[in-house]
């Protein structure tokens, strides 16, 4: 699963907020060098944070937050705490009697085979 691109990063102006993510996606969080290490509390192996990279060391420090499974979890770091739940993909819905090729929906209504695959939308 390819991450989700182009996700905003989460600071200290998001303090208290839920953040909803998806297994595989990622999100940058983003503390001052003076804030403590940020702990993650709730279920195990839901996100894991990791160092974006050393960047400058007067600056703010970037940590990685990439969703692996799904759950819910607080990241903690001093006073401040970010919510964030991961929830798995829902998966394609099931075939209904509308999105078949033959009817939908109608049932055949006494035309032919040729005639249901004439009034098709263009899209198939």
């Amino acid at each position: 699963m390819s991450p989700t691109p182009s996700l905003p990063d989460i600071g200290l102006a998001d303090v208290g907020r839920t953040f909803v993510m998806r297994p595989g996606s990622q999100r940058v969080l983003v503390l001052d060098r003076a804030a403590p290490a940020p702990t993650v509390v709730g279920d195990d192996g839901v996100v894991e944070v990791d160092s974006e990279g050393a960047g400058s060391p007067a600056g703010p420090r970037r940590l990685r937050l990439q969703a692996v499974g799904s759950g819910r979890v607080t990241i903690r770091s001093g006073d401040a705490e970010w919510h964030v739940e991961v929830r798995r993909a829902t998966g394609p819905p099931e075939q209904t009697r509308d999105d078949t090729d033959q009817g939908w929906g109608d049932g055949d209504a006494g035309r032919s085979q040729r005639w249901w695959e004439e009034q098709r939308p263009p899209h198939w």
